[in-house]
C-alpha cells in the first residue's frame, strides 16, 4: 500500500466544502479515520486545530493497515 494514500485522498476533497458539512470535531475525526483511513491519536487527545491541519494537507497522516 502507498503510505501517502490518505494524503492523496485528502487532496481530492474540497476542504472548504468539507468544513461546511461537518458539525463537530467528531465529524471531522470520523471522516478522516473512516473515509480517508488516516491513523490518528484518540479523539480526546487531539483538538480541532490538529484535525483542520490534516484536512488542509498541512500535516501528514499515515494510512491504517
Amino acid at each position: 500500500m502507498n503510505p501517502h494514500h490518505s494524503q492523496q485522498e485528502l487532496a481530492k476533497i474540497n476542504v472548504h466544502q468539507l468544513m461546511e458539512k461537518v458539525q463537530s470535531k467528531r465529524d471531522v475525526f470520523n471522516f478522516l479515520t473512516q473515509e480517508c483511513e488516516a491513523y490518528l491519536p484518540k479523539l480526546d487527545t487531539i483538538n480541532i486545530f490538529f484535525l483542520k491541519q490534516i484536512a488542509r494537507g498541512t500535516k501528514d497522516v499515515r494510512e491504517m493497515l
